[in-house]
């Protein structure tokens, strides 16, 4: 049980990473 719970704090964590990295891409040429 604490191994899946482990895995999805990691896939979570990962899509949460890769939501940044979109965002900032986004906000970079606007200058915020």
């Amino acid at each position: 049980m604490s191994f899946m719970r482990y895995d999805v704090i990691i896939k979570v964590f990962s899509f949460s990473l890769s939501e940044i990295n979109i965002y900032s891409l986004f906000l970079q040429p606007l200058g915020l």
